[in-house]
């Protein structure tokens, strides 16, 4: 009976390391197939908001300061978005195989999710900067305010 227990023990811990080695094993395979695929942009809009905050009549220092957020908020945006965009190409590659592999399935859909709410959070997080750096209730802010916020509110 003991042996019995202890054969059952052993076969259930076998079991949960291969089972850990398996994700693992998915999650590296996924990790090397999003990496393989050419990164495709589309047209973003950091031209339009650079030029409407040149224009402004903001202070040359509330300008850098805008122009050097929108920088840092256009580079991680683009780094995502195009990690967004490899991992859906090898989705939809383990969409349409024959036999879906359900756990790279899963692996893909939960990056794309961490993804795409590392995204928002970037855009989120830009917002509340821009409102540090030009006053909301000022007047003579206000036009480049909601021209800034509406097109950061796209961008993301």
């Amino acid at each position: 009976m003991k042996k019995s227990l202890s054969l059952i023990a052993m076969m259930a811990a076998v079991l949960v390391v291969s089972s850990c080695a398996s994700n693992k094993t998915t999650t590296e395979k996924v990790e090397q197939e999003v990496k393989a695929v050419p990164a495709s942009m589309t047209k973003s809009i950091e031209h339009t908001v650079k030029e409407q905050i040149q224009a402004s009549a903001l202070s040359q220092d509330k300008k850098d300061k805008l122009l050097a957020l929108e920088e840092k908020a256009a580079a991680e945006r683009k780094e995502i978005t195009e990690e967004i965009e490899k991992t859906k190409v090898v989705m939809v590659e383990t969409v349409l195989a024959p036999k879906m592999n359900e756990k790279e399935f899963n692996t893909l859909r939960n990056k794309i999710k961490a993804l795409d709410k590392k995204r928002l959070d970037n855009g989120f997080r830009t917002l509340r900067e821009v409102r540090k750096i030009i006053d909301p209730k000022s007047a003579e802010h206000q036009e480049i305010y909601k021209a800034v916020i509406e097109n950061r509110l796209r961008g993301f």
